[in-house]
């Protein structure tokens, strides 16, 4: 083969893994804050996510912790932005986010815990 043609497939091969890198990259979790918190008849908070940029989770569970007791928990699909949480009770500051966000990969299923203090 010419030195062209060697060129080019190279590039190709090049690009194929730079793209596989970049589409295989998982997105983490940059923030998760309680937007609101309404009191009617059940206590109920707002919840908004931000998410970096590559492959989003598969599921992520958020857990509000106030004095290491919890006050709510819900599951979410990887792609939600916002999400409305029942309480237990009503939650005072300071208190603590944790997401549990979890990934399909090659080598099985990625898990990764971040805590979000308010």
């Amino acid at each position: 083969m010419s030195r062209l043609r060697w060129a080019v497939l190279g590039g190709i091969m090049l690009g194929g893994v730079g793209a596989s890198y970049w589409f295989n990259q998982r997105a983490q979790i940059r923030s998760a804050t309680i937007t609101s918190i309404t009191f009617d008849n059940l206590p109920v908070a707002s919840v908004a996510i931000t998410y970096t940029r590559g492959m989003p989770p598969v599921s992520v569970i958020i857990d509000i912790i106030e004095n290491d007791k919890s006050k709510g928990s819900t599951t979410i699909g990887g792609k939600q932005l916002f999400v409305d949480i029942p309480l237990h009770a009503p939650v005072h500051l300071p208190y603590c986010l944790v997401t549990t966000a979890y990934w399909r990969s090659l080598r099985g299923v990625v898990r990764q815990i971040q805590h979000h203090h308010q």
